[in-house]
């Protein structure tokens, strides 16, 4: 009987040891407390107090946790009025952590005002947006004296001089009165403003500069097709998407030169484009061809504008037809406005006979004007600016610009530099972007606005390799691309023969001063190595557009006598590799020799061209005579040498591309 009720006792003790076990556990989890005597008074003329006196903490299970305490006093300034607040924190050997807040009133000194009148705390200036919920005034505020302790409650506010629906700053008054009627007054400014938006957001620029007609994609080159496709991509996955450019797009390939930008104009059109900035090689054939997409001149018009602020017809404060100095467009919340200029000084740039009655003044004046005028008439929020220029006095000059004048970010062209550089000043420094050449980058800059404006930005040159994979191809855009290639697809694609070696820009450069000498009968022939733009590699096909690309420009050849010593003194400053002369020939000072050069150097009045005699504009094209000479050895050789004789077809070779357009008919 003993052992059976020692089994029966057993589960009981292994009930009563478990039910214990449970008790303390449920005293164990449970958390300390923290309490106070009362909060912290300081006087910045004082020690910090001991921040443990008066603090108790107390548990139902185990003791000394005081001595666990943890104290963060970091948000309070002991040496600045203000009501502030420390945390404590206690931890039980069970891993359960209480924390308890104590509110710390810093007061300036046992001044002996102090002593007599209340004191407001807590104060500070305060910014409003319109249309927000008014403000609250007591927030952080609180009034306390000596005697009476905490009056918080006898505040009262004066925000009577106050219009909360108009931009300005304004007066609002506080005052507390104590039980002896003594009254402390502070006063506090109010900023209203109008909020730039109404939630914080961010504005995707993107951008493309000196495109030079690169319509296709080739190589590095991604085309119009892939850029579209990442406009596109970024719109879809963005609230607020801009596209804008930086001049020098449409001069430079067959397929756009040949429509005169044609398709780049009805391209930008298909993908939202908002401003074309002027470049220098917008003047190739003649401003008034690109105007007319802009003027109404033409079946097809940009819906976008033309902006050059600083360009102007010598003499006059009148623009062409068709240009505008800036233009406006919404995202969203935001008014953005945007300033275009051509870089100054460029038209030295130019072929003289194209912009002769044309001046580019400096773009710093203009933009400070406009971006002035867009703040204070149109109320924009930003203010954008893009120069087709990458002067170093420009950048820092407009970057400089404050107050209503101040420019948000700018853009650069014209040096083909992939650049993502800033003007440093006070407050954010100014983005300054360029995006390469030929479409090989897309600019895209993020900037961040917040109700009160320009906060922050991001600046990037995304390359093909940097673009999402699963890009979905506009085919749209394709589709019209199509039709003007297929109109030319002859130019483009017959070879007419291979390159026997690599010629470099520079032998490409001397063989075409040879060719210009050689085809008008002069003793020199010279070519600026900037007119000649790429390499011609070893078997490379020779088609029509690919000498597009090597002479993009529509230079005319023209001839003038010169004296020997003149034609000595160019030798010398002219680049071995853009003179060609006539069986390595000298020249005597006082005699006349015949000499050929492109109209671009001709027309320079720097030069000593205009000062010859017998001066003829032959209009023969440096690509045609080039293009006849390819022609001429396609009948003889298997590949094109320049070693190969010259031999120039019979009769007049004036404007190849020009016929064929008139008469439809090709290689």
């Amino acid at each position: 009987m003993k052992f059976l009720k020692l089994l029966l006792m057993i589960p009981i003790l292994i009930l009563l040891i478990s039910c214990e076990e449970e008790i303390n556990e449920g005293r164990l989890v449970v958390p300390a407390t923290i309490s106070f005597e009362s909060d912290v008074i300081h006087y910045t003329n004082e020690d910090i107090p001991s921040l443990i006196e008066g603090v108790t903490v107390s548990h139902n299970f185990y003791d000394n946790l005081i001595d666990s305490l943890i104290i963060d006093d970091a948000r309070v300034d002991w040496d600045k009025q203000g009501l502030y607040q420390i945390n404590y924190y206690v931890t039980t050997p069970y891993q359960v952590t209480t924390k308890a807040v104590r509110d710390v009133t810093v007061l300036e000194g046992r001044e002996e005002s102090l002593k007599i009148y209340p004191a407001i705390i807590g104060t500070k200036d305060v910014t409003y947006y319109i249309g927000d919920e008014l403000p609250n005034y007591l927030d952080g505020v609180a009034a306390f004296d000596l005697n009476d302790g905490y009056i918080t409650e006898n505040l009262i506010i004066d925000d009577t001089s106050v219009d909360y629906d108009t931009v300005g700053t304004y007066q609002v008054r506080y005052s507390v009165m104590n039980s002896q009627t003594l009254i402390t007054t502070e006063t506090i400014t109010l900023t209203v403003l109008q909020p730039v938006v109404s939630n914080a957001t961010e504005l995707q620029v993107l951008y493309i500069n000196d495109t030079h007609g690169a319509i296709l994609e080739d190589g590095n080159q991604m085309g119009l097709v892939n850029i579209a496709s990442y406009i596109d991509y970024i719109e879809n996955t963005e609230d607020n998407v801009l596209f804008i450019s930086g001049g020098d797009l449409l001069q430079g390939s067959l397929l756009s030169n040949y429509f005169y930008g044609a398709p780049i104009i009805e391209a930008l059109n298909m993908m939202g484009h908002e401003a074309f900035t002027l470049g220098n090689h917008e003047f190739d054939w003649g401003l008034d061809v690109v105007l007319d997409y802009f003027n109404g001149n033409h079946e097809i018009q940009a819906n976008y504008p033309l902006l050059a602020a600083n360009l102007f017809y010598t003499g006059t404060e009148t623009r062409p037809v068709g240009v505008e100095p800036y233009t406006i467009v919404t995202r969203g919340d935001l008014k953005i406005g945007i300033i275009g200029t051509i870089g100054f000084g460029l038209e030295s740039s130019i072929a003289t006979s194209r912009v002769t009655g044309y001046e580019f003044r400096d773009p710093v004046t203009y933009v400070s004007y406009y971006a002035n005028y867009l703040r204070t008439n149109e109320d924009v929020d930003l203010v954008i600016a893009i120069d087709h220029g990458a002067r170093s006095d420009t950048n820092q000059g407009i970057g400089q610009l404050v107050g209503s004048s101040r420019v948000d970010a700018m853009f650069n062209g014209h040096t083909h530099q992939n650049s993502l550089t800033f003007i440093s000043r006070e407050g954010m420094d100014m983005p300054v972007m360029q995006s390469s050449a030929y479409g090989q980058l897309i600019g895209h800059l993020t900037l961040d606005i917040s109700r009160n404006g320009l906060e922050d930005y991001e600046a990037r040159n995304i390359s093909p390799l940097q673009m999402p994979s699963n890009l979905s191809q506009d085919e749209r855009l394709k589709a019209m691309i199509d039709s003007y290639y297929e109109q030319v697809e002859p130019l483009i694609t017959t070879v007419i023969l291979p390159s026997s070696s690599y010629y470099s820009r520079n032998d490409l450069t001397q063989y075409i001063a040879k060719l210009m000498a050689l085809k008008t009968g002069a003793v020199v022939g010279i070519h600026n190595g900037g007119g000649t733009r790429t390499d011609l590699d070893f078997n490379e096909g020779i088609t029509v557009a690919k000498l597009y690309e090597i002479f993009p420009f529509d230079n005319r050849i023209k001839t003038v006598y010169l004296k020997g010593s003149v034609i000595n003194s160019l030798i010398n400053n002219f680049n071995a590799t853009d003179i060609f002369v006539l069986n390595n020939m000298t020249f005597n000072s006082n005699d006349d020799y015949l000499v050929a050069t492109n109209d671009y150097l001709f027309d320079k009045v720097d030069l000593p061209f205009l000062s010859g005699t017998g001066m003829i504009d032959t209009g023969l094209y440096i690509r045609d005579i080039f293009l006849s000479v390819v022609e001429e050895q396609a009948k003889i050789y298997t590949s094109f040498s320049t070693s190969h004789e010259v031999v120039f077809p019979l009769g007049a070779w004036l404007t190849i591309l020009d016929v064929r357009r008139q008469y439809g008919t090709f290689l």
